[in-house]
């Protein structure tokens, strides 16, 4: 049931907001950048958890490890303001 409330719920907003359905509700699946939205809101989830038990050194480490080195500079560049 879940699924089909956020099948219909993404096929408004892509009505409302640009103008064309994302074509949800007529195939079942999930467009792939509703599927991106959703592993991305999950990842982040996974990255972000640990720092709320204190486990910030663990969070920096996996970061450092996943995350591009031109996301890393950007966050030291962000982090010396």
């Amino acid at each position: 049931m879940a699924k089909w409330y956020n099948l219909t719920t993404f096929d408004v907003i892509g009505d409302l907001v640009f103008a064309q359905s994302f074509g949800c509700l007529g195939n079942s699946e999930y467009h792939p950048w509703v599927s991106t939205i959703f592993s991305s809101v999950r990842e982040g989830a996974k990255a972000t958890g640990p720092s709320y038990l204190g486990l910030v050194g663990f969070v920096d480490f996996w970061v450092g490890i996943f995350i591009p080195k031109l996301a890393g500079t950007h966050r030291e560049n962000m982090q010396g303001r």
